[in-house]
């Protein structure tokens, strides 16, 4: 991983943990304020020169100092190239153009998030800590301490995984459906007819896959939460 794409992760991981720590919300985040933040931490001055020189130098520009917009498109640039890098390493998910999120944190784990933040008892908040953990502790430094301080429950662990599992593809469905969207936009405005047929169909597909991956998701937190044997 790049230093800059290191710093990227960095920055995302501290906003959704504090996000995490205000219990929500889990709203995906913009590429372009990722990329902005960056650019404007004097922290990451040297790490974007190095990524815009080495940018540079694989499209083969003429040697020389840029001029100041020159140079801001060059560190803008970097930057969300940094971001690419994490989506194809899969330190970040995808959530239609421009934006991402980072992988584990679903629908489901801000659920067990809000949950945890209620201060609830019983089967729901051990299940809410078991589902919680795993995302949490990626957040590693950033992950809020009075949320990563509940117990999970080994018991409970395998059935998180698989929601965590089907979360992260229903997260696919939803990048693909978001796209497919534009995608039939696009075509009805120039008036591609057949290619925008073609679209509604898959994007039907689409809708129902993310309906039952719902549907799969829901019963598996009710699953989840019931009593576990002793």
């Amino acid at each position: 991983m790049s230093p800059l794409a290191a710093r990227a992760l960095a920055a995302v991981r501290a906003q959704v943990g504090r996000r995490a720590a205000e219990g929500g919300p889990g709203d995906a985040l913009d590429a372009g304020a990722i990329a902005a933040a960056l650019e404007a931490d004097p922290a990451c001055h040297a790490d974007l020169e190095a990524a815009a020189a080495a940018q540079a130098e694989l499209a083969d520009e003429p040697a020389g100092a840029p001029g100041a917009r020159a140079s801001r498109r060059a560190h803008h640039d970097a930057a969300l190239a940094a971001i690419d890098e994490l989506l194809v390493a899969g330190e970040l998910a995808p959530d239609g153009p421009g934006r991402v999120v980072l992988p584990g944190f679903g629908p489901a784990t801000w659920r067990a998030i809000a949950v945890l933040h209620a201060g609830a008892g019983g089967d729901e908040a051990s299940w809410a800590a078991t589902l919680a953990a795993e995302p949490l502790a990626d957040l590693g430094a950033a992950a809020p301490r009075e949320l990563a301080a509940h117990p999970a429950d080994p018991r409970r662990a395998g059935a998180a995984w698989r929601l965590l599992a089907r979360q992260a593809e229903r997260q696919d469905l939803r990048d693909a459906l978001i796209r497919a969207g534009a995608a039939a936009r696009h075509a009805a405005a120039r008036g591609y007819g057949d290619s925008l047929a073609g679209i509604e169909r898959d994007a039907a597909a689409l809708a129902a896959h993310l309906a039952r991956a719902d549907a799969d998701i829901a019963a598996m937190w009710e699953a989840g939460a019931r009593p576990t044997a002793p």
